[in-house]
């Protein structure tokens, strides 16, 4: 026999429910206030135009870069232009850290374990710290920025993990860890490096490119040049030889040249074991411009070579909106007496010749 169940009985166990329900959603909701309050007011608020200065550093590593009058971003220790797409996309998520949960107790076994510190400890691994004024000199921001904060569920392999947070630590003047939060900022690219925040030489406009020529220095034997007679064809060896040319080739070289070919970068007067240059690698485009980078090598250092820029318009182009003077002075931003290190594999890759290898003959069967 079924028994039913009575409507009050039923009403009885919405309100319940109901009731339950309400209570659940009222301790999460104090508990949310609670950490909003905890942490209010516990990072001081700013915008990333009030950024006059900012240092990265980690043990004996560190970056410093500066603004100018003119708001135009330079790498201190290099004198050199920084790369003001990355310095304003790093300031942007400095100055909107937003602390998800304050850690307590934040004690010498938690500093460690989360590497919320920069000094002490016995030589332990310290966490990088961020420091950051305004145009008066006035501190906006000084952290110690510790270990990535992974999720617990995450079955990602371990080399693969991205971490969804990390811990920091405010620093008073004598560098004393105070409060520790969590952040779901990351701050993936900001090694405290002066390389990796100077502003590259990029070859724009590859698109366009007609030839291509890499020769030897300072006789101009020519090693190998693929060639055009429009952007809207393939290249051709041009060299005499008519050798296939491999497109994957041709799109990895050109590839390199369009992103970030050099890791570092110094005024010549840097250099005192710089030898005579040794190659270059010249790129004309249908715009009319000639660029080239320029090779060196180094005495007693053969793991890079260093290059410097150069570029003219070798014939007139007209067309709508087109500036060849100002594409030139975009391309020699810091000037032709700045020379860029690039690594030795890289130019390998560069100035390998861009055909494709003949095939094998197999062998005849008897």
């Amino acid at each position: 026999m079924k028994h039913k169940i009575s409507i009050p009985v039923l009403v009885l166990i919405v309100v319940c429910a109901l009731a339950a329900i309400a209570l659940i959603q009222r301790a999460l909701s104090h508990r949310n206030a609670s950490v909003r309050t905890e942490t209010a007011g516990l990072l001081p608020k700013f915008q990333a135009d009030d950024v006059a200065r900012f240092r990265l550093s980690w043990r004996d590593m560190a970056v410093t870069l500066v603004k100018n009058k003119n708001g135009v971003w330079t790498v201190e220790e290099r004198a050199l232009p920084a790369d003001p797409k990355k310095v304003l996309e790093f300031l942007e998520a400095a100055a909107s850290i937003r602390p998800l949960k304050l850690i307590a107790p934040a004690d010498e076994k938690t500093l460690l374990r989360l590497r919320t510190f920069v000094q002490g400890f016995n030589g332990a691994i310290p966490g990088a710290r961020l420091e950051m004024q305004d145009k008066n000199g006035k501190e906006l921001l000084n952290l110690a920025m510790g270990r990535g904060h992974f999720l617990p569920d995450d079955t990602t392999p371990p080399d693969q993990r991205v971490p969804s947070g990390r811990y920091f630590a405010l620093l008073d003047s004598k560098l004393n860890p105070g409060s520790v939060f969590l952040a779901p900022t990351i701050f993936e690219d900001a090694p405290p490096v002066p390389g990796a925040w100077l502003r590259q030489p990029v070859f724009e406009n590859l698109n366009a490119a007609l030839g291509i020529l890499f020769r030897d220095l300072p006789k101009g034997r020519i090693q190998w040049t693929v060639s055009r007679p429009d952007p809207s064809r393939a290249f051709e060896d041009a060299s005499g030889g008519l050798r296939p040319v491999a497109r994957q080739n041709i799109s990895t070289l050109l590839s390199a040249l369009a992103f970030r070919s050099a890791v570092d970068a110094f005024p010549r007067s840097h250099y005192k074991n710089l030898e005579p240059a040794f190659a270059e690698l010249i790129i004309t485009d249908a715009y009319g411009l000639s660029r080239k980078a320029v090779f060196h090598r180094l005495k007693g250092d053969s793991s890079k070579v260093v290059f410097t820029l150069d570029a003219r318009i070798y014939r007139q182009v007209k067309m709508p909106g087109l500036d060849q003077q100002k594409l030139i002075d975009r391309f020699l931003f810091s000037g032709k007496d700045v020379c860029y290190e690039m690594p030795m594999p890289l130019f390998n890759e560069l100035t390998a010749a861009p055909f494709e290898l003949p095939k094998t003959k197999k062998p005849h069967k008897k």
